[in-house]
């Protein structure tokens, strides 16, 4: 386990003022965890295909949940929904330990179990879907499940009935809908991806579920950006092998379109809009 004064450490770290959660976003932060392992600036995080790297590099970035660690490029400060321009996922099954380095000698080395059992002792989030993350001007739209094919009976105008349910809450936070040009983000993950509906007649049924509450006319989205990634691979354990493997990487995503995956959902899809730069 832990040594006591991390474990002290824990107690006051899992609890905030009145017995809330620290972080009021979707991911737990990198200053958690250097806080309750005692992390020096040479300490490593080590994988199971024996890399290593310094810890220190990535503080500001790392965000975790109870099933996965990303390393971003991000900021401390920097929320949930603020784009990365890369982030790495790992389950926590792929980390091999922590090791609290000072010069050559190894102070203290805390292996994948000590800190799976301490994650699933922190205060951990949780969201209904559909899940709208909105602000004025951005919207974060999440749907558990495979998207259905605009051809699927009813398919079409299910989705559209999703996005109405949440007119309220995108009238008070993002205000009247955009008139200029919009940009419009669709990421999905997909345990088949065979099986999911071609991308163009994705994406027309998005915009078309949107029209009216986010913008006037779905001739507005000017900028349009369907992705599909296979979610099982993100799952794969890394090994120690003549050619290393690669890791689940993707460029220009929130940590938020992340979460469902970090949490064990392996199908879901992310709409994101926003005004067009």
């Amino acid at each position: 386990m832990v040594q006591s004064t991390a474990s002290r450490q824990l107690m006051c770290n899992t609890l905030g003022a009145g017995g809330g959660r620290v972080n009021e976003g979707l991911f737990h932060r990198g200053s958690e965890l250097f806080d309750a392992f005692g992390v020096s600036l040479e300490s490593e995080i080590t994988y199971t295909d024996f890399c290593k790297e310094l810890i220190w590099l990535h503080r500001d970035g790392i965000r975790f949940a109870r099933d996965a660690l990303l390393i971003t490029d991000l900021r401390q400060s920097d929320g949930d929904w603020a784009e990365a321009g890369e982030l790495r996922f790992y389950p926590w099954d792929n980390v091999q330990g922590i090791r609290n380095v000072k010069g050559a000698t190894i102070l203290q080395e805390y292996e994948c179990d000590q800190i799976r059992e301490w994650v699933s002792s922190l205060a951990q989030s949780s969201v209904t879907y559909p899940y709208l993350g909105v602000t004025r001007g951005h919207i974060a739209f999440v749907l558990e499940g495979a998207p259905r094919s605009v051809r699927s009976k009813g398919g079409k105008a299910r989705l559209r009935e999703e996005v109405l349910r949440q007119r309220e809450t995108i009238g008070a936070s993002f205000g009247r809908p955009l008139q200029g040009p919009v940009e419009m983000m669709i990421d999905v993950f997909s345990s088949e991806p065979v099986s999911l509906p071609d991308a163009d007649r994705l994406s027309n049924s998005v915009m078309d579920a949107f029209q009216g509450l986010v913008y006037l006319d779905d001739k507005q989205v000017r900028h349009l950006r369907p992705r599909i990634f296979e979610s099982s691979s993100a799952f794969e354990r890394l090994e120690c092998t003549s050619e290393p493997m690669p890791h689940f990487e993707i460029e220009d995503i929130p940590p938020g379109s992340l979460f469902p995956l970090a949490t064990g959902v392996r199908d879901y899809y992310v709409v994101r809009i926003r005004p067009h730069s």
